[in-house]
């Protein structure tokens, strides 16, 4: 499936994938948010391919039902375009969230974003709750690794927010999780490793990890770099994180 959906559906002058192919088997000529916005959720799209994928979705803005949100929104993280993302979870468009509580006035989700758009909508699809699980696992980036949280990664896009906190259950314990700033000189982020388990944390931004453990400064053990920022690894604890920002390494 992955070399025939990028042999057969790429096209290297648009960058992107179309929806699909004639009888012949030439290309159509029609490219949906939905033909590029699936293979990218679900891991279709080759490294060198992601940027320009997510460049064809960002002005398209919600180009999907409220069920299609899920993976418009997971492929947006995955590019690691938190930005784009925030701004989905947080507008009051037709299409959002908010025009779902705010305008309509329905306190569960819609079956669509508005009667205008299907007149005969149920007010009882708890699919449509994807921020539920779109804020804990993309905006605030954290995701098992291994079963039962034994490894799981923390990789935050928390866009212009100053503050998000989080607490999420694992059975483990709760995963504790505070960030503050929204640029690499004031950002900061507490994380609380529950016992039995690992974390690797992926730095939102360039620049070497400052830690804390315990209120003590700690040498970061460096796991890798991807995009140019360091994933840095944690055992259980209470750790700060911070970003060093300047040569004299404060």
């Amino acid at each position: 499936t992955y070399k025939a959906v990028n042999e057969r559906l790429w096209d290297e002058k648009s960058g992107c994938y179309v929806d699909g192919l004639e009888k012949s088997g030439a290309k159509v000529s029609h490219a949906s948010a939905h033909a590029n916005f699936f293979p990218l959720a679900l891991g279709l799209v080759p490294k060198d391919r992601v940027a320009r994928v997510a460049a064809f979705l960002k002005p398209r803005g919600m180009a999907c039902s409220v069920y299609g949100s899920q993976f418009l929104l997971e492929a947006l993280y995955a590019a690691g375009e938190g930005d784009a993302a925030y701004s989905l979870l947080v507008s009051n468009s037709l299409r959002s969230w908010r025009n779902m509580i705010e305008k309509v006035g329905s306190t569960i989700t819609l079956e669509a974003w508005d009667p205008s758009l299907k007149p005969n909508l149920d007010w009882n699809h708890a699919w449509g709750a994807a921020p539920a699980n779109l804020i804990p696992r993309g905006l605030m980036g954290i995701e098992p690794l291994q079963p039962g949280f034994k490894r799981f990664r923390v990789r935050p896009q928390t866009a212009a927010l100053d503050h998000a906190k989080l607490k999420l259950p694992t059975p483990a314990g709760p995963v504790l999780l505070e960030i503050r700033g929204n640029d690499a000189s004031s950002w900061s982020a507490e994380l609380v490793v529950p016992a039995g388990t690992a974390a690797e944390f992926h730095l939102p931004f360039a620049g070497a990890a400052s830690l804390e453990s315990d209120g003590k400064s700690v040498p970061a053990r460096v796991l890798r770099e991807e995009g140019g920022r360091q994933v840095i690894g944690l055992v259980p604890g209470n750790w700060k994180v911070r970003i060093k920002n300047d040569a004299s390494g404060q």
